[in-house]
């Protein structure tokens, strides 16, 4: 009896397990458009950064990792769009993707989470100068020493006071 070649089953585990690991793959962006407004008055909000972010799922139920985010800047109606685009991104296989979400900051009304839009609408974002107060301390971890994630190091650049230098 001969015996029986190894190596064409060995090559198809192998395949079968690569298939399995987590790696790099691609998150469309797709083009998004919308408004910033004031939410008592319904007056749009010009110069107010955008933030477009993907999550990923938490593990064990902690933190969900941020994926990917960018950012633009309302025009005087108010307006923002975000072009179509592709991202590299760390999603693992069967790894569930959330987003995207939307937020704004500006300076009169801190950092308001707009959450995400409901299908196919456009995101439309509504900040408060009466709750101004209580979203400017919602950027407490954005402005921390050392944001955990990079849309958070990124936001603080716009968002947060210039730190003291040592000797200063």
């Amino acid at each position: 009896m001969a015996p029986r070649p190894v190596l064409p089953l060995t090559l198809a585990l192998a395949a079968a397990l690569a298939a399995c690991v987590p790696g790099p793959g691609v998150l469309v962006l797709r083009a998004a458009s919308g408004r910033v407004l004031d939410r008592e008055s319904g007056a749009p909000i010009e110069g107010a950064t955008v933030v477009e972010w993907w999550r990923g799922a938490g593990r064990m139920g902690g933190p969900q990792p941020t994926y990917h985010a960018r950012f633009a800047t309302s025009d005087a109606g108010g307006r923002f769009g975000f072009p179509r685009a592709l991202a590299p991104s760390p999603r693992m296989w069967l790894q569930k993707t959330y987003g995207p979400s939307y937020g704004f900051f500006h300076p009169r009304y801190g950092l308001v989470h707009g959450g995400e839009p409901a299908e196919g609408a456009a995101p439309e974002l509504s900040g408060s100068l009466a709750e101004a107060e209580l979203r400017r301390a919602d950027l407490a971890p954005v402005c921390a020493p050392r944001p955990a994630e990079h849309w958070q190091r990124e936001l603080a650049r716009v968002a947060c006071p210039p730190r003291p230098r040592r000797g200063d």
